[in-house]
């Protein structure tokens, strides 16, 4: 952050000594400006910052308020739209527990406490630690989530890595997973 005094020049000064000719009038918002109600015609005053105002009340505004035009469905169109409601749309899911499957989605519950398992029993640290550690700690599965549907909720098969060390392509994946096998057998 700059620090000490600077003076102000000429070219940041734009109104320099120029003052507003009403200002007083609309600093406190007391120009009156006389108008004619549209709905009851009858007249009322408003101030300078509501010039656009075109109705005397509240009432008055709710009472002129014009419905929207635009397309306008049938009986029949409505009652069409009423059957596809609730049990009889043709989406309709019965047991609302199929919406979620954990074991489909890695962001699922499963996953979620898999992940927690796997960092605790590491301790909360990455398994690679050296000097080059930094970034939050992930689990990472060391055989893969989708060559190997049967071990992605084993704990033994993941391990818990920073960001810097967890591999970011597919064939490092492959190259350091015996690797990774070797750092969790003494544990």
């Amino acid at each position: 952050m700059p620090t000490g005094v600077y003076l102000r020049t000429e070219k940041h000064s734009f109104n320099k000594g120029r003052k507003h000719p009403n200002r007083k009038r609309y600093a406190k918002g007391i120009t009156p400006i006389h108008k004619e109600c549209q709905f009851c015609k009858e007249p009322f005053v408003t101030n300078c910052f509501m010039p656009n105002k075109k109705f005397c009340s509240l009432s008055c505004s709710a009472k002129n308020r014009v419905q929207p035009s635009g397309w306008k469905q049938s009986e029949k169109q409505k009652e069409m739209m009423r059957a596809k409601t609730g049990d009889n749309h043709p989406r309709w899911i019965k047991d609302r527990t199929k919406l979620k499957d954990d074991h489909r989605d890695r962001g699922g519950s499963l996953h979620r406490e898999w992940s927690r398992r796997v960092k605790e029993r590491d301790v909360w640290k990455c398994c690679m630690s050296n000097t080059d550690c930094k970034g939050r700690t992930e689990s990472h599965h060391i055989l893969s989530w989708k060559e190997y549907p049967e071990l992605r909720y084993e704990v033994n098969n993941g391990i818990t890595l920073c960001h810097f060390h967890h591999p970011r392509k597919r064939e490092d994946e492959i190259k350091l997973a015996t690797y990774f096998q070797e750092l969790l057998t003494p544990i």
